[in-house]
């Protein structure tokens, strides 16, 4: 069940970071998704056997994740040189997953 609620934060995350990004940046939106991601992890720690919290903590770590898989191998392409773009791009995408 955990695990389900993080894929549904990522799926959920996922679409709009993109056109978040678009409008604002990618660095931008790649902050605000650290931060979801961190603040889920310190809701999980403090959650203290309260299972809708641990559910809360759980979904805001997949709105995090959603935006990181969504954001990095883009913000990754864009940062690299051109000669070396293709091989940051297949390397974000293999340690993501």
């Amino acid at each position: 069940m955990l695990k389900d609620l993080l894929f549904l934060g990522a799926i959920t995350s996922a679409g709009p970071a993109a056109i978040l990004a678009s409008l604002v940046g990618l660095k931008l939106v790649l902050v605000i998704g650290m931060i979801f991601t961190f603040c889920g992890s310190v809701i999980i720690v403090y959650s203290m056997g309260v299972l809708a919290v641990l559910y809360m903590g759980r979904i805001l770590q997949g709105f995090g994740a959603g935006v990181v898989c969504v954001i990095v191998p883009n913000f990754s392409a864009e940062i690299a040189e051109p000669k070396f773009r293709s091989k940051y791009f297949n390397e974000s995408n293999t340690f993501i997953s």
